[in-house]
């Protein structure tokens, strides 16, 4: 099962690995695409809005592990 996930668009492109084997792979490379998606669209991208991006989708990841550890 492929777990990768991408979002494309200008200016910002990213492939996120799902690192296949681990619990919800493919739930914590969508979650770091999903909040990279929400800062597309500009000319230009701010940095410091990737960082606040991937700071986001960690504390998604977070969630997705504690509820897989849970089986919700």
């Amino acid at each position: 099962m492929n777990e990768d996930s991408y979002v494309a668009g200008v200016p910002l492109f990213a492939v996120a690995d799902g690192m296949g084997g681990h619990s919800a792979g493919d739930l914590a490379s969508q979650a770091v695409v999903t909040r990279l998606a929400e800062i597309d669209g500009g000319e230009f991208v701010n940095p410091e809005l990737v960082e606040q991006a991937l700071l986001l989708a960690t504390e998604d990841i977070t969630v997705i592990a504690i509820d897989s550890e849970l089986g919700v």
